[in-house]
């Protein structure tokens, strides 16, 4: 018997084993022993094999050996389809949600409808609520004393003479200063509050330290320092007025 390669596979790995004549009679010729060759046709091509129809989103793939329309195994979770669109009756757009999960809150609208963020606040134009009677400015005065630490910064008596004044650069407000008070509505002075003033040691104080409520009432006690005056705020002004005399004395020597 002779082992014969088979040429369309590369001359390797498939060998057949091709049957041998048996002796003639005679001792020669064809019978003599020799391999002979058999005529093998090769196989028809190979076909390629088909391409996997791709998964859709949200769908796990199946594990080897399982019908497509075998249910999951165990600790796999269901898919749930989208719901319908309203309109069309046709699947919403968008992944498959497991059985329990809600569709996240992607889209800015859905976000803006349900925070509903209010508009902003027309400071300028806001009234103070609160009258500006004796008690609201004793409830003022014992806050800007008291839990509103407005002193330390602004001063016993409001003058803004405070022990740590020249730490600020602009200096705190003088609540005794007419101009200042004709400058700022009451709505602006609880924008500062709230807000607190940018490139100045002013912070926010409501609602870490006081309620608007009390910031009203805060703010009708520093209505009531206008014009006012102190024994500080005194001193101050003359010594401005003293600074101005120099000033004056000194361009004069200069002209002449």
């Amino acid at each position: 018997m002779a082992l014969l390669s088979c040429p369309w596979a590369g001359g390797e790995g498939l060998v057949f084993a091709a049957p041998q004549d048996p002796p003639a009679a005679d001792g020669g010729g064809a019978g003599s022993g020799a391999p002979q060759s058999i005529p093998v046709q090769p196989p028809p091509p190979l076909l390629e094999p088909a391409a996997e129809p791709a998964a859709e989103p949200g769908v796990a793939s199946g594990s080897e050996g399982t019908d497509a329309g075998a249910p999951a195994g165990d600790g796999a979770a269901a898919s749930v389809a989208p719901a319908a669109d309203e309109e069309g009756g046709k699947p919403a757009s968008g992944p498959r949600l497991k059985e329990g999960e809600e569709a996240p809150l992607d889209q800015p609208k859905q976000l803006a409808d349900i925070m509903e963020l209010p508009a902003p606040r027309d400071w300028r134009a806001m009234i103070n609520p609160v009258p500006a009677d004796g008690a609201s400015v004793a409830r003022g005065q014992g806050l800007y004393l008291g839990k509103g630490m407005c002193h330390l910064c602004h001063g016993q008596e409001g003058d803004s003479f405070s022990p740590i004044r020249n730490e600020f650069k602009p200096p705190p407000n003088d609540f005794f200063e007419e101009q200042w008070h004709a400058s700022r509505t009451d709505g602006q002075l609880m924008e500062a509050l709230q807000m607190g003033k940018p490139g100045t040691g002013m912070v926010p104080f409501i609602p870490d330290y006081l309620t608007e409520a009390e910031g009203w009432d805060v703010i009708n006690f520093l209505r009531s320092l206008k014009g006012g005056t102190s024994k500080a705020y005194e001193a101050y002004q003359e010594y401005l007025q003293k600074q101005e005399e120099e000033r004056q004395r000194l361009i004069q020597e200069a002209g002449g």
